[in-house]
């Protein structure tokens, strides 16, 4: 196959749709599933293993046979101030691995794992519990008619609509395949869901393929899921290549039939679809391309007739792992799958990429960041960062998965074992600060008591916390006595500290509500100003200067994060810092004033300790709207989420 090659780096194609679909919702509130807590772990009887999800290795890429030149590892750098907490997730199901995953609302975390899905509060408070497939009263899926085999699921939290989304697939030989989704209809997990059931038989020549391993993502147009293809029935090779399906978001948003696209690619394995925070040109996803590439896709026009179109970008050659090659204590050895692509991230034109290789005959997770450059509309992708997760000489990580908050902060969560300590969930991160291609050192967040054979995973997952856009929260696996199995944890993880303002004043226009309490809490409450005239076209029509207490006079950067809407338009948005040596204002944020609540930082990382007050360690910020005029028409602004973040 031609993944057995080595690619023509970035020679671009252009693939496109081979069906369309529609398909109509099923409408279920959760609240009538009796009881809302339908506990069936841990399970106390026979264990089924998911099917085996060849990847990367059944085709070549990354063979043990290939000659690893191997990146710098990660290294040392400043360890900034992190704060973690956790709690206890799913634990043993009928099934194993687990195949955990979270998605974090503003009030709320879901979790889901081979085959249940759990509502916890952010406090650990486990809140509803359901199997996925027709076993519950009613099972998650059940009301569109999911059969007893619900496997592989993914959640996910978009952001941009404020929805939880979840999907899973479903197989039964010889000739029955579906993908299912649902999407909340708010917020909050508790009560309407839009639930849909969409056939996921695949023809291919003479035969039919199920989907397997699927990935799950969004932005904001679309969701995108897709998989594995492997033979259904029929006379055909065993594998077909990749299924790419694209859901048209807005009509799942209020439970209309929605239109689903497919598309195909036949000379790859194992894509991952991408977590887009901000407005992306496309739908990116990512694959190994060979032992010395990464294949990069993007679908086209995802809300109108989409297309994809896939490129190769050179990384430094990488070996693949082998099946259970992860040593751990009073265990065998732990699968690591092979060196496919588990997780993808973009953020503002920076896409992540996560995966694992062999360094020195050891399992590390390695990570990228590619700029896509405005492609595929213009210019082509290209590696920024390189970095492995090396904690040192016979220590192995896994099953990595990264994101990016607001701030520039990548979090990401792996898995950590040794012949000398049993297999653990560990997290890192990154700052602006940190020298390319380096996390931090890992913090454990759970390690298990037992040792553990076969198969493991079969993906982590992380993401960033909506109600102050910085906080990460990840789901990993470890292994429990007390369950006599697997068992999943979920953590926070906060980097630098956070400055919340005490107090604010009305500069440019009048109050119309608010408190301080009301601009860092981000609770639906805002400070809200009417914009007025103002004395000169260079001053603020609608402004107020928040102040606060810094912990340390001289940090090594001070930034900020704000959430902030006009009904003005056009208007510029603003974040000032006063400086205390000048006594003067400095602008370190701009740009142009949104209608919707978006939120915008700041980041300072030169001499920032001259916005701190010496002695007082006072911080103030000037949040402004100017509309580069005069005001004729009224219009206001209103504030919400503002706080400042220290690097020390």
């Amino acid at each position: 196959m031609l993944l057995a090659q080595a690619p023509t780096i970035g020679k671009e194609e252009v693939i496109r749709p081979f069906r369309t679909g529609v398909v109509k919702a099923e409408i279920y509130d959760t609240r009538s599933a009796q009881p809302q807590i339908q506990k069936t772990w841990p399970w106390k009887g026979p264990i089924t293993e998911g099917p085996y999800h060849a990847g990367a290795n059944a085709f070549g890429v990354g063979k043990p046979s290939t000659v690893f030149v191997p990146p710098a590892s990660s290294r040392e750098r400043s360890v900034w101030a992190m704060s973690s907490t956790g709690f206890a997730g799913i634990a043993q199901t009928r099934y194993t691995p687990p195949d955990p995953t979270i998605a974090v609302g503003p009030n709320h975390i879901v979790e889901t794992v081979n085959a249940s899905i759990a509502f916890y509060s952010k406090s650990g408070t486990l809140e509803f519990a359901v199997d996925l497939d027709n076993r519950g009263n009613p099972g998650f899926f059940e009301p569109v008619g999911a059969g007893s085999f619900v496997v592989d699921p993914k959640v996910l939290y978009d952001s941009e609509a404020g929805r939880f989304v979840v999907v899973a697939i479903e197989v039964y030989q010889p000739n029955t395949a579906w993908i299912d989704i649902a999407v909340s209809d708010d917020d909050n997990p508790h009560g309407i869901w839009y639930k849909y059931r969409t056939s996921a038989v695949v023809p291919v020549g003479s035969a039919n393929y199920w989907v397997d391993y699927p990935s799950f993502g969004f932005d904001q147009d679309a969701y995108y899921t897709g998989g594995n293809l492997f033979r259904l029935n029929g006379s055909g090779n065993g594998t077909a290549g990749i299924l790419f399906r694209v859901f048209k978001k807005a009509p799942m948003l209020s439970g209309d039939p929605v239109v689903f696209t497919d598309l195909r690619y036949g000379n790859s394995f194992s894509a991952q679809a991408g977590h887009h925070l901000g407005n992306s040109p496309a739908g990116y996803y990512a694959s190994i391309g060979s032992s010395s590439s990464m294949r990069l896709y993007a679908i086209r026009n995802p809300a109108g007739t989409p297309t994809l179109v896939t490129t190769t970008v050179s990384i430094p050659g990488f070996s693949s792992p082998s099946r259970n090659s992860v040593p751990n204590l009073g265990g065998g050895g732990v699968d690591p799958l092979d060196g496919r692509v588990f997780n993808v991230s973009w953020r503002e034109g920076r896409l992540y990429v996560a995966h694992p290789v062999v360094v020195n005959s050891a399992v590390k997770a390695r990570w990228y960041l590619f700029n896509t450059n405005g492609w595929p509309d213009s210019g082509t992708p290209s590696l920024s960062q390189v970095g492995t997760v090396d904690p040192g000489s016979g220590i192995y990580t896994f099953f990595p998965a990264l994101a990016e908050n607001v701030l520039g902060d990548v979090g990401l969560v792996v898995a950590r074992s040794s012949a000398t300590e049993y297999v653990s969930m560990q997290m890192t991160s990154r700052t602006i600060l940190d020298p390319l291609g380096t996390m931090g050192p890992l913090i454990q967040a759970r390690v298990g008591d037992r040792g553990a054979n076969g198969r493991w995973g079969d993906y982590y997952a992380i993401g960033v916390d909506p109600s102050d856009y910085t906080t990460f929260w990840a789901v990993g696996e470890y292994s429990d006595q007390a369950v006599n199995g697997w068992a999943t944890w979920i953590q926070s993880l906060q980097v630098g500290e956070k400055v919340l303002p005490t107090s604010f004043q009305v500069t440019r226009g009048s109050l119309v509500t608010g408190s301080a309490a009301d601009l860092h809490a981000n609770d639906g409450a805002y400070v809200e100003v009417e914009a007025r005239r103002p004395t000169s076209v260079a001053e603020a029509s609608a402004e107020i200067v928040v102040s606060g207490t810094a912990l340390a006079d001289n940090p090594r950067a001070l930034q900020f994060v704000l959430e902030a809407a006009t009904s003005g338009a056009p208007t510029l948005e603003r974040i000032e810092f006063w400086n205390f040596d000048t006594n003067q204002w400095e602008v370190v944020a701009e740009r142009n004033g949104t209608a919707s609540d978006s939120v915008q930082s700041a980041s300072v990382t030169s001499n920032a300790g001259r916005f701190i007050a010496n002695g007082t360690l006072e911080v103030r910020a000037r949040l402004g709207f100017h509309d580069r005029g005069v005001t004729f028409v009224a219009w206001g602004s209103r504030y919400d989420l503002g706080y400042w973040r220290l690097l020390r």
